[in-house]
């Protein structure tokens, strides 16, 4: 099968990767500790005190203000450290990436009628229907997931950066584009053709979700996003175990590496620091870790 042309979609369509499975219930961690909140102070003495911020990596207009606590966290800091280098996603390398290897297709990995519905919704979404059929179950994956999302929007992540530039702050990057599909493509395909069915088959049901996830984060109730796994598996047990492979992939070990970046910077403080709130709760969530490291974490709001 000779390969398509490689499709390289606008950088505002693409934007974070993983936040195209923000609609998705990645998080399965336990709830304890740092069960509620979403702004932190992270402090050490003798060093100007830090904050770590969980965003929602959606356009709704509900969590695009500020709340006052994070805007004056965010006036104090430094510098801005945000989930991933979002100029890296201009590389027109990246479309190559996203797709098959040599002789792969979507339509036979998936089957129909699912590939029929997938390709149906991303054609919908500007995609061309010759690159469908080379796209990897991940890349599908994260377009479909994004339930009624107008392509222009801007999500919070977005705007905080948007933010940060306009203050001419420094920008430090947690993950690059590279490093988060390599993640992507750590996750078994079974699981990605898995999750990619679910998410054509069951739309509604995952939109149902993306608003509870939502309505979670706009309570700052960080233990209902790190059970929305849970819940959903509940609800669909044939996907349940898929679901916690991809947080696994997805949350935990990017946590991991979110965590690594983070060590120099904090040294110096002033940092504000934004990622997505399924990182934050946990034994093994971002704010633990930091704790770990002798930071003193407290809830700010």
């Amino acid at each position: 099968m000779p390969r398509a042309a490689a499709w390289n979609p606008p950088c505002r369509a693409r934007a974070l990767l993983a936040a195209g499975l923000a609609c998705l219930p990645l998080a399965s961690l336990a709830a304890e500790p740092f069960s509620a909140g979403l702004l932190f102070r992270v402090a050490k003495p003798g060093v100007p005190p830090s904050f770590v911020f969980g965003t929602v990596h959606v356009a709704d207009p509900r969590v695009l203000e500020l709340a006052p606590p994070v805007a004056q966290a965010f006036r104090a800091s430094r510098a801005f450290a945000a989930e991933l280098a979002l100029d890296a996603l201009i590389d027109p390398r990246l479309a190559d990436a996203e797709a098959l290897p040599a002789g792969g297709s979507l339509a036979t990995l998936v089957g129909e009628p699912a590939f029929g519905r997938i390709a149906a919704q991303l054609v919908a979404q500007g995609v061309p229907a010759a690159a469908v059929d080379r796209m990897k179950p991940w890349a599908a994956l994260v377009r479909v997931s994004r339930v009624d999302v107008p392509p222009d929007a801007a999500t919070l992540d977005q705007k905080l950066l948007a933010m940060a530039r306009a203050r001419r702050l420094p920008v430090v990057p947690l993950e690059w584009a590279d490093e988060q599909i390599a993640a992507f493509d750590t996750v078994p395909v079974e699981t990605q053709v898995a999750l990619l069915r679910h998410a054509v088959i069951d739309r509604d049901a995952l939109g149902a979700t993306s608003q509870a996830t939502v309505e979670a984060w706009l309570r700052r109730d960080l233990a209902a996003i790190a059970r929305a796994g849970e819940r959903i598996g509940a609800r669909y047990p044939h996907v349940a175990r898929h679901y916690r492979v991809l947080e696994k992939h997805i949350v935990a070990n990017r946590t991991l590496l979110m965590h690594h970046r983070l060590i120099l910077p904090l040294r110096e403080g002033g940092l504000f620091v934004a990622v997505g709130a399924s990182h934050l709760p946990g034994d093994k969530g971002l704010l633990r870790l930091l704790a770990k490291d002798g930071y003193t974490v407290t809830r700010e709001w």
